[in-house]
């Protein structure tokens, strides 16, 4: 009787080890944002379905606009208000940024070049339950403007870190709300144009980033991409990026990655073959856009890369299996032999 209970005493006990190697624990917070931003349709609105500034202007003409702030929390908060550039993210899709990095300049004007918000409204205080209007004005430029000059309007309210000893969370709400103004010249094509090869590192990793130039303004909506990057030699490898439904910014720069993940980047001679497919922002029309060509990474280029990027962990969790895996043939060994020990008796 007494090795019977010793049996079942290695069975929970091997239970228990097969429980606590899938352990995980987590900390959630669940937040919940105390403001909300209502555009106040603007006198040159030209859509009107629009839930963005859309912005008719004429040549030098000068408009405020106007937006809803409203605290529906029982605190009183303050919300900072800033003007952005719109910019394209590496990769695709569009975001908004104080700052002319990325952007393609020419001739054309950004948003924060003709728009301003007055030092009173940049901060705003909102007591609970209340609301408050805040204004900008945006100014078209003289002369003739061609296609559309966008970025945001952008909203942050600044979370605190909680009070609790053991706690490090923080929210900070945000909202961007679109201004575009249309040129006199408004219907323009997109147009994208190689720029270059370079490579960089990406989330970590080795990657070959390849430089489109959107030398327009206007948007690239909707675009599908694929680049596939081939290694010459004898021994051949080829890469790929594929993304869809992607937007890409007026007069910006497009960067599109390809990774070697926790590969080295070699040195050689690489032929890189880029498809974009996308819609003119302004009528939808289908535009399509290739380019294939030769670059060669030298030893230097692809080392800096190599050294920047990080290494591959070591799987420790495979030391951790084959131990577990051992400690369990050792349990059952053990239990097979108070089997046998217990039919003897």
């Amino acid at each position: 009787m007494q090795i019977k209970k010793s049996t079942w005493g290695l069975m929970i006990g091997l239970f228990g080890l097969m429980l606590f190697a899938n352990v995980q624990t987590a900390f959630a917070k669940e937040a919940q944002m105390d403001f909300e931003v209502q555009m106040v349709p603007a006198n040159s609105q030209v859509n009107r379905e629009n839930h963005f500034f859309d912005l008719g202007l004429d040549e030098g003409q000068k408009e405020t606009i106007q937006v809803k702030l409203r605290n529906f929390g029982n605190k009183t908060i303050k919300v900072q208000s800033s003007l952005n550039n719109a910019i394209t993210q590496i990769g695709g899709g569009i975001i908004y940024r104080p700052t002319e990095v990325g952007i393609i300049r020419e001739t054309q004007q950004t948003l924060m070049d003709v728009a301003a918000i007055k030092k009173a409204d940049q901060t705003i205080t909102i007591e609970p339950n209340a609301e408050k209007i805040v204004s900008a004005t945006v100014k078209m430029p003289e002369g003739q403007t061609n296609g559309m000059i966008y970025g945001a309007w952008h909203f942050i309210e600044y979370g605190k870190k909680d009070s609790g000893k053991n706690s490090s969370i923080s929210g900070n709400y945000a909202y961007n709300i679109g201004v575009m103004l249309r040129g006199q010249n408004y219907k323009v094509y997109p147009e994208l144009k190689y720029q270059t090869v370079e490579p960089i590192v990406k989330n970590g990793h080795p990657a070959l980033g390849i430089q489109l130039n959107n030398v327009k303004a206007m948007a690239i909506k909707n675009a599908q991409v694929k680049a596939v990057i081939y290694r010459q030699g004898l021994f051949k490898s080829k890469r790929v990026y594929q993304t869809t439904n992607v937007d890409v910014a007026p007069n910006s720069e497009f960067t599109v990655p390809i990774s070697w993940g926790y590969d080295q980047m070699k040195p050689g001679k690489y032929t890189v073959d880029v498809a974009v497919n996308g819609k003119s922002y302004w009528n939808l029309l289908p535009m399509t856009w290739h380019f294939k060509k030769t670059i060669t990474v030298n030893s230097q280029q692809a080392n800096k890369i190599n050294k920047e990027s990080i290494q591959k962990p070591a799987n420790k969790w495979a030391y951790v299996a084959t131990a577990s895996g051992v400690l369990m043939l050792v349990s059952f060994g053990l239990i097979f032999r108070a089997l046998r020990l217990t039919r003897g008796q």
